[in-house]
């Protein structure tokens, strides 16, 4: 790679400044180090050898022309001018005289015709040109697969004379001279391709490269250092492409810069703006940032009192050992409540939510954190939890008043319901005038009515109190919904609705208190009597499964909707609705009997469809099963 530090300036481009001899091995040194270099280099190499190639290729088989056809002329003469001299000699003594040559090397060897072409006689090396190719009277050659033989044909016109040769010269000289003369080529295209790649390497590495090396080396570092952008832009003096390249750079870098200040400044702005406290440590957990909000929740007026005090730390066990914010990240990210301690060891309740910049990561930032101060929730909660109390606490005294009460609240209705009843069942005689009778049945039926009303009171104050104890024993649940449904069987008789049980035989007991399953069985029965229409039913069955009894009641009435269930198991609370409006009731029904249920340790489900109908299932724990047999008995009441 071409050496970044080298120092620059301006000239014809961007080139170093230095001695022309340390410039030289500077820039040959960086281009055979450069792999863009090494590529061009590779590319101009195979140009010149594939340009050199399509020359030297053509004149290398010229050269090898020229050289065999001298050798032929120079040996044709030689053989001529022997002939000449002896214009009268038989064919024998022409022999001799041609092996005298073959002995000398003016050939090598060859076969000998006279006028006729008739063959006279051979001598050395044996042509390989056939015989009958004399008789063309053309000029013929053909040279050895190895080069080391030419044979020719010289005519008697060719010799001038009354003999014709099939001669074979010796080409050896002309593959020396070939291979000399291809070794000379190989070493000129050498010689070309390492000068011209070199100079190429040189003059790309000077005026291409090492201007995008500084270009690229400038565009790194301002990566690296966006907040001083601006001064790793490039001197630019060029106007061709390269110039052109440098100059868009250079706008990008200024297009950078304002834009990273913009930002900069608004994340600055909107940080400080902002009410919580902002915080952001380097690598050593020295402080990088801090907002102002973070400087006031500490205590101090100036960043740098805040960085020299090295706070803030943060408590996050009440009296623990104080940490900074980079020691109590690990390596997540947390989101937590602690103390912020500040100036003079001041604490201030916080919401922390805290992370680590990714190690890989070239921001300088390596631990960040937002802070809010929850000092006001703080005193709202515990505000919250004081009235909380104080309504605990007169809900419990409210609970324990109408506990305490219920002697003095029953006693005036229990007379008034004995007096009425005396009235109307005339034990000291008839009252004389019908409506007396009338009055007094109205009598009776609203102070049973109130009297009720007060036993659901005084029974769910109780259970909230804590003071409702069971009295718990074996019941036969057969007998116990058989009573509750004869106790409430002309109630339904008047609604016009149908009561039936579907109990198995011989139905294990439940370990329960009668008083309060009774009350339980009751409370449902009249709410699915009451809200049912005439000409429905409402039907309770028991069942046994894994040893867990149930006990529900299911009617055809008028059903709740979905969202309403939960209303209805909440104490005082009514479902608004044609035929709920028509029926009296408080809303304790249901949340009296889920709270008995969930006191014999079981769970109240209340499924329910308007239109429909409603279905209540009472499941109580295995634990309170007493026996287990089979069989079903389904019966009608009323």
């Amino acid at each position: 790679m071409i050496l970044a530090a080298l120092p620059w300036s301006l000239g014809g481009g961007l080139v170093p400044v230095c001695e022309n001899g340390a410039m030289l091995a500077s820039m040959i040194k960086s281009s055979l180090q450069c792999r863009l270099c090494n590529r061009i280099g590779l590319v101009v190499l195979l140009c010149i050898v594939v340009t050199e190639a399509a020359i030297l290729i053509p004149s290398y088989l010229s050269y090898e022309r020229d050289l065999l056809l001298r050798l032929e002329r120079v040996s044709r003469a030689a053989v001529a001018s022997n002939y000449s001299t002896r214009p009268n000699a038989t064919p024998q003594e022409i022999l001799i005289l041609s092996r005298t040559l073959e002995r000398k090397g003016v050939i090598a060897g060859g076969v000998l015709f006279d006028a006729n072409a008739r063959k006279v006689g051979s001598f050395g090396d044996q042509p390989a040109i056939a015989t009958e190719a004399l008789l063309a009277d053309k000029f013929i050659t053909q040279r050895s697969a190895d080069g080391r033989w030419y044979d020719v044909i010289w005519t008697t016109d060719t010799l001038k004379g009354r003999y014709s040769l099939i001669a074979r010269l010796d080409a050896a000289d002309v593959a020396s001279e070939l291979e000399s003369f291809v070794w000379r080529i190989i070493g000129l295209v050498l010689l070309i391709s390492f000068v011209v790649c070199a100079a190429t390497m040189v003059i790309v590495a000077r005026k291409v490269l090492l201007p995008l090396l500084k270009l690229r080396d400038n565009l790194t570092a301002a990566s690296r250092d966006p907040t001083n952008i601006d001064k790793y832009r490039m001197p630019n003096n060029q106007t061709d492409e390269l110039g052109q390249v440098v100059l868009a750079a250079n706008r990008l870098l200024e297009q950078v810069s304002v834009a990273h200040r913009d930002s900069l400044y608004a994340m600055t702005a909107m940080a400080d703006r902002s009410a919580d406290a902002i915080l952001a440590y380097d690598r050593y957990g020295d402080i990088l940032y801090a907002n102002l909000a973070c400087v006031r929740m500490c205590g101090f007026d100036r960043v740098q009192e805040l960085v020299s005090e090295r706070l803030p730390s943060f408590d996050f066990e009440l009296g623990g050992d104080p940490l900074s914010l980079p020691r109590s990240l690990g390596k997540g990210a947390y989101s937590r409540e602690a103390f912020l301690i500040g100036r003079d060891g001041a604490r201030t309740p916080v919401m922390i939510n805290a992370a680590r910049v990714p190690s890989d990561s070239r921001s300088p930032i390596r631990f960040y954190a937002s802070i809010t101060d929850i000092s006001a929730l703080r005193l709202a909660q515990d505000k919250l939890e004081q009235q909380n109390l104080e309504l605990k606490g007169a809900s419990r005294a409210k609970s324990e008043f109408l506990a305490n009460m219920s002697h003095e609240l029953r006693t005036p209705l229990n007379a008034i319901i004995g007096f009425s009843d005396i009235f109307l069942h005339g034990l000291f005689g008839p009252l004389g005038d019908r409506r007396y009778q009338e009055y007094a049945k109205d009598i009776n039926d609203s102070g049973t009515h109130l009297l009720n009303i007060i036993n659901d009171i005084l029974d769910l104050s109780k259970v909230e109190a804590g003071k409702l104890e069971l009295h718990e024993e074996a019941l036969n649940l057969a007998e116990l919904v058989r009573a509750t449904l004869r106790l409430l069987g002309e109630r339904a008789i008047n609604h016009g609705v149908r009561m039936t049980e579907d109990l198995p035989d011989h139905f294990p007991h439940l370990h329960g208190d009668d008083r309060a399953v009774k009350q339980m069985l009751i409370n449902l029965l009249s709410n699915a009597v009451k809200f049912t229409e005439e000409g429905g039913s409402v039907t309770v069955s028991a069942r046994q499964d894994s040893g867990a009894i149930t006990l529900t009641v299911a009617d055809t009435g008028i059903g709740i909707h979905e969202d309403d269930i939960p209303t209805a198991l909440e104490p005082f609370r009514q479902i608004d609705g044609s035929l709920s409006r028509q029926s009296s009731g408080t809303g304790l029904g249901l949340p009296l009997v889920k709270s008995l249920i969930e006191l014999h340790g079981g769970t109240l489900t209340l499924v329910s469809k308007q239109g429909v109908g409603t279905t209540v299932i009472l499941s109580f724990p295995p634990e309170r099963t007493v026996n287990a047999t089979a069989g079903t008995d389904t019966r009608s009441v009323a």
